[in-house]
């Protein structure tokens, strides 16, 4: 049974009853049998109140116990909606990110995020990075805790010519200063390291020696 107050033009419009099976509501057209669209409050809100119980859970569209996602509009930069099969991949495979500090650069074990600071950082204050340390005093510092032979370590200053860059020689555990008697346009670094302890001085600069140390 269904009973309406049909004939009503103010207040609200109330469908209520019992019925075995579904109850249809519809529009027409002329025609009882030619179905037309049926509009619902147009100008505001469809309000469900206080849906409860298993068999309130969802609306049901088409028979399906579920809201049909191609009816309702996807999520985009300015509009809520439903995410499409491409982006909810994206977020069940993310990665979780850690809480992170100022100036750490990201690194990727496969499955997540992560950072090592004392390895690798990037002074945000001073636009400088370090290697091997988290308080580089250069643009580009490099630092090595391991004191056996064949690791050499460099600070580099500002630009290749100017005198203050320095190199370690961890198995030495000293520090030469590498000084630089004339400035240099041609591309590439001034010094190379050949080896432990040695370093070769680019012959196109005629008034350095070819090696230092």
């Amino acid at each position: 049974m269904i009973a309406t107050d049909a004939g009503a033009m103010t207040g609200d419009r109330v469908v209520s009853g019992l019925l075995q099976g579904k109850a249809t509501l519809g529009a027409h057209t002329n025609a009882l049998n030619a179905w037309s669209t049926l509009y619902l409050n147009p100008g505001g809100d469809i309000v469900l109140p206080a849906l409860s119980g298993i068999g309130s859970r969802y609306l049901t569209v088409n028979d399906t116990g579920r809201l049909v996602a191609t009816m309702l509009p996807q999520a985009g930069p300015n509009s809520e909606g439903v995410l499409s099969s491409a982006d909810w991949n994206s977020f069940e495979n993310k990665f979780n990110l850690p809480v992170l500090t100022s100036g750490s650069v990201l690194i990727s074990n496969g499955n997540s995020i992560t950072e090592n600071n004392a390895n690798l950082f990037w002074n945000t204050s001073t636009n400088r990075l370090g290697i091997g340390t988290n308080v580089p005093n250069t643009p580009i510092t490099v630092n090595s805790s391991n004191s056996g032979s064949g690791y050499t370590d460099w600070v580099a200053e500002t630009l290749a010519h100017n005198p203050e860059t320095e190199w370690f020689s961890d198995s030495l555990m000293e520090k030469q200063p590498l000084v630089h008697t004339t400035t240099h346009s041609m591309p590439g670094p001034i010094y190379t390291l050949i080896r432990e302890e040695q370093l070769f001085y680019h012959p196109w600069q005629a008034s350095a020696p070819d090696c230092c140390k």
